[in-house]
């Protein structure tokens, strides 16, 4: 994606990854490299695990701007988030509340199908390794025992719980009744989507978009704007079924954020 897009920028991919510790790693050198560059910057997240990672950092950014001295150099807000094949039916608070609270499902998922992906990746980086190597009964024996037990599930549905300040209508509590997005100052979004979509309904991320520029305008967030651009294909591939499109809508936004 970065090379074919051509930000025109520095570029920082980030993994998504469902396992706390892997994740919170990656968001805290992504953060420290956003302050020590004090620049504008623009977020690009695709599909579900984006919107999940969205939530995560802007979370850890409002939790460091929080923690850290008034005069601290804090990481900068950012200055524009391209949202592409997102948000869709995770983005209802219900639907958050009830996974978090252990009752149901989220994304599609349940705890059982991320046990089985964790162990699926374990098994990927093993085949990856150099030289390959094969996990122990002793190490297979002692992921099961982690993966099954009540504190680690309970730690993973919490590592869930920052998509609460992405929902519409607001969940309790968040940023005094909008969610974060709207609450940020100058920031521009803009939302790539598809009609052939089968994860994410154009409808819902319209709706969202749609929701999200009302909530906006009741925060008086002054310079922030939203845009929602069709693209030709099914989901997270516009770019390679509309390229020039595609390129066109992204570039215009990085230049509005600069």
């Amino acid at each position: 994606y970065s090379k074919m897009l051509d930000y025109g920028v520095d570029v920082l991919p980030i993994c998504a990854s469902e396992i706390p510790e892997v994740y919170e790693h990656n968001l805290e050198l992504a953060l420290e490299r956003v302050r020590l560059a004090q620049c504008s910057w623009v977020i690009h997240v695709f599909s579900k695990a984006g919107f999940l990672l969205l939530a995560r950092l802007l979370r850890c950014l409002d939790t460091r701007r929080l923690r850290e001295h008034v005069n601290a150099a804090l990481p900068p807000l950012p200055s524009g988030i391209i949202w592409d094949s997102i948000p869709g039916i995770a983005t209802t608070s219900a639907n958050c509340d009830e996974f978090i609270d252990g009752t149901n499902e989220l994304f599609g998922m349940s705890y059982d199908e991320f046990v089985d992906g964790t162990k699926a990746s374990a098994t990927v980086i093993a085949c990856r390794a150099q030289p390959p190597f094969d996990f122990s009964a002793e190490a297979r024996t002692r992921m099961n025992s982690l993966l099954n037990s009540q504190p680690y599930e309970g730690a993973v549905r919490d590592s869930y719980s920052p998509i609460r300040s992405l929902m519409f209508p607001p969940c309790p509590g968040a940023c005094n009744g909008f969610t974060l997005p709207a609450c940020m100052p100058a920031v521009h979004h803009l939302f790539l989507f598809s009609e052939s979509d089968p994860v994410n309904s154009l409808e819902e991320i319209r709706a969202y978009c749609n929701a999200l520029e009302v909530a906006s305008a009741a925060c008086n967030t002054e310079g922030t704007s939203c845009k929602s651009v069709w693209v030709i294909g099914t989901h997270c591939d516009g770019l390679f079924s509309s390229g020039p499109e595609y390129k066109t809508a992204v570039h215009e936004m990085i230049a509005r954020c600069r």
